[in-house]
């Protein structure tokens, strides 16, 4: 499966593209030889430097600065041989050849540079629902940038920058959208599988076999993008209670009921499902939890906990049934209790 890192890393490598060329034109036009250039380089170098000891906030930043000078030597280096963190650092702290960018470009520049998005997703599988949106908003900012370097440089040098940056902008969108083109359509191939097997189990001469010969495999089914599995694991199970196989309804009733990375805690939903698996159901489901899953010291506070929530859980069913509000909110508060007990519980015995 393709993995939305992917988007975010191609967003990051054209915002850099888009700054080193820009910054390059810059530079360009206002050091009129090379040795003026390397002279500049030496400032940054000296401030860079003297910011380090006296800023440690930001030494990381003014290491990327000195770590590229040293790299590869005063006299090669230009405005592409930094990379974003580095750039950032020049322009907003270092300003070489007093440049000061124009408050409405300084305000796009700001907002690409300290995009958080870059770092701090860049080597996660952010979920997909998130990075697809963000990568438009992000190519548009941008392409703002790109337009609010007129003026900045002389036409021709514009003109010819505008050209390549609103090309590789292009470019970035085109390989995006195969990306989500492909992620997206292997989804809805998977939820339609997800269908069609529910649909089997349910109509099985022995659901119950047949559920456990591949629930393992909706469970997880990319075990590097949690949010994606989930999702499936879900769809998989509301397909199974569609189709009539009310075991899958426990699985629902716990997601709402205790949340997970895409499902919000929702008593109400957690309610429906525990209604449809049945009380019964649920307390033999429960015990079999306990023994499968908890340590002999821990199983007797999880069943007395469960039962706890089973309580509430009925209040629950019951103002539901009776449509009484106030008493729904009484049972959901006492739920959020239970819950909270079986925490300590388990922490302290």
């Amino acid at each position: 499966m393709n993995d939305s890192s992917q988007v975010i890393h191609n967003v990051k490598k054209t915002a850099t593209r888009v700054i080193q060329r820009y910054l390059g034109l810059l530079v360009e036009e206002r050091c009129p030889d090379r040795e003026s250039w390397i002279k500049e380089v030496e400032r940054i170098l000296e401030e860079a430097c003297r910011r380090k000891g006296k800023e440690s906030r930001h030494k990381v930043s003014y290491e990327a600065v000195i770590r590229q000078i040293e790299h590869i030597g005063l006299e090669n280096v230009d405005m592409s041989s930094w990379d974003l963190t580095a750039l950032r650092t020049i322009v907003l702290y270092i300003h070489p050849l007093e440049i000061w960018l124009p408050d409405a470009q300084y305000k796009l520049f700001v907002d690409i540079v300290n995009d958080k998005n870059y770092d701090s997703h860049e080597s996660t599988n952010e979920p997909w629902e998130y990075v697809k949106p963000w990568s438009y908003e992000a190519l548009d900012r941008i392409e703002r940038f790109v337009e609010s370097a007129d003026g900045m440089l002389s036409r021709e040098r514009y003109e010819d920058f505008s050209a390549a940056s609103l090309k590789i902008i292009q470019e970035t969108k085109d390989a995006n959208r195969e990306e989500f083109d492909e992620h997206f359509s292997l989804m809805r191939d998977l939820e339609r599988q997800a269908k069609m097997e529910a649909h089997d189990i349910a109509s099985s001469s022995d659901p119950l076999a047949s559920y456990g010969a591949v629930f393992k495999k909706w469970l997880s089914r990319f075990p590097e993008d949690r949010h994606s599995s989930l999702l499936l694991w879900h769809k998989f199970n509301e397909a199974l209670v569609s189709e009539g196989y009310t075991p899958a309804a426990s699985n629902l009733a716990y997601a709402y009921y205790f949340g997970d990375d895409i499902t919000p805690i929702d008593y109400s939903k957690a309610a429906y499902y525990f209604e449809i698996r049945g009380i019964e159901n649920l307390l033999r489901d429960e015990n079999a939890y306990c023994a499968v899953f908890a340590t002999p010291f821990h199983a007797p506070l999880l069943q007395r906990s469960m039962a706890d929530c089973h309580v509430a859980m009925r209040v629950a069913l019951i103002a539901r049934g009776a449509q009484a509000p106030l008493l729904a909110n009484t049972a959901g508060y006492a739920l959020s209790r239970c819950a909270c007990a079986l925490t300590r519980r388990l922490q302290y015995g």
